[in-house]
């Protein structure tokens, strides 16, 4: 992870994580735009809360160790403690799904690429940002749709803050 996020300083503090892996992009979404939606209970063997909902597989792990490098990045290896499967999703797979995964991991590169200035990187987050939104938007759900609108405006949101409304183009 990069350095100066969430993330990284949950593990730093804590060393301990839980894992969700899900198909369900929604869920993915939730968590960045509208956490309020997403429930928790607790896990077995760590403290972090586990995430309610569609999960596929719960991995509880203990951080064995964290190297940082440069450009404000990190690598943190975690040890798997304890796995447990979850309801699954219930999904069938969506190639619009898979996209909205796509664009929010790219959006949430976005802002350490601009601090870091690395204007090639960021040109490639918009293109694939609106590359999953012409996807989703032939294929994808009216939920999905909404999903990924709301990704793009905070993309757009993100670039006009930061006087860069010229790589738009």
């Amino acid at each position: 992870p990069y350095t100066d996020t969430k993330t990284y300083a949950n593990l730093k503090e804590l060393g301990e994580a839980v894992i969700t892996l899900s198909s369900d992009a929604m869920l993915y979404y939730y968590v960045l735009f509208n956490p309020s939606k997403i429930t928790y209970s607790s896990s077995k063997y760590v403290k972090p809360p586990r995430i309610l909902g569609d999960i596929d597989l719960y991995i509880e792990c203990v951080v064995d160790s964290i190297v940082a490098y440069q450009d404000n990045r990190a690598v943190i290896n975690l040890k798997p403690i304890y796995c447990e499967e979850g309801q699954g999703s219930k999904l069938a797979f969506s190639r619009a799904n898979s996209m909205l995964i796509e664009a929010l991991i790219y959006y949430t590169k976005l802002a350490p690429l601009i601090n870091q200035g690395n204007v090639n990187e960021v040109r490639r987050c918009i293109q694939v940002i609106k590359y999953a939104q012409d996807i989703i938007t032939k294929l994808g759900s009216s939920e999905l749709k909404e999903a990924v609108k709301r990704v793009v405006d905070e993309m757009l949101r993100i670039l006009r803050e930061r006087g860069l409304d010229n790589m738009l183009l």
